[in-house]
């Protein structure tokens, strides 16, 4: 697993498209925090809504990130390989699903600069900007594996980002349910189906552990999902 690991981690950080997507993520990040935070006339202290925005960014880059994981090996005719490797499914998906998050944390990482940079001039939280990371790390360890789930089914990038931003779509939409059916029933159980819902506490910084676990056994699906894909070696 962990050669597998290093490997991802490599072609992320040394592929154009990895460069573009960090270059896109923290420029967004940045000129967003100095509009909101440094050169605003009312500035704002309320950091969970920029991180909570800044989210929303990563959400847009992320299937650009995971439609390759194990879509771009069926195209490069190496997935075979892959297959033949001492590499247990579960390794496979692990190691490249770690490789994924930890390039994406160290984009989340680099945006404390601008935290740690302004703290010199203004209060910072920074309680409320560690339970911010921590939630957006859940977010994108959740949304990470949702992309590899559907890089596992198909053979073509495109279908790989198209079947993510899919999925991204049908848990924001599950929200508007409820301005459907008002039933009290229905409106608990599309709160504890609902994304925004679990990160938003999580933001917030109220810490539950319901939230968590809604992030930890969505991930854990989706990557048990793409694991049995590698397992049974089928693919479009």
């Amino acid at each position: 697993m962990l050669a597998i690991f290093r490997k991802e981690l490599k072609t992320y950080f040394t592929s154009t498209i990895g460069y573009i997507v960090m270059t896109f993520f923290l420029s967004v990040a940045a000129f967003v925090f100095c509009q909101a935070h440094v050169f605003a006339p009312m500035k704002s202290t309320d950091f969970a809504a920029y991180f909570s925005f800044v989210n929303s960014i990563i959400m847009i880059v992320l299937p650009l990130i995971t439609m390759r994981v194990l879509a771009e090996e069926k195209g490069l005719g190496t997935y075979e390989l892959l297959l033949t490797s001492p590499a247990s499914p579960w390794e496979i998906v692990l190691g490249k699903f770690f490789g994924v998050l930890v390039f994406v944390g160290a984009g989340m990482m680099l945006m404390l600069v601008f935290l740690i940079a302004l703290s010199f001039f203004a209060s910072v939280d920074f309680s409320t900007v560690i339970m911010s990371m921590i939630g957006m790390l859940l977010s994108s360890a959740f949304f990470i594996a949702f992309g590899m789930a559907a890089s596992s089914v198909t053979g073509s990038l495109v279908i790989a980002a198209i079947l993510t931003y899919a999925v991204f779509f049908t848990l924001f939409l599950i929200q508007f349910l409820a301005n459907i059916n008002p039933d009290p029933a229905v409106i608990k159980l599309i709160d504890e189906l609902s994304f925004a819902n679990h990160y938003q506490n999580i933001a917030e910084g109220y810490f539950s552990i319901k939230d968590i676990l809604f992030f930890l056994i969505g991930t854990y699906i989706a990557l048990f999902f793409a694991k049995t894909m590698v397992e049974s070696k089928t693919w479009k």
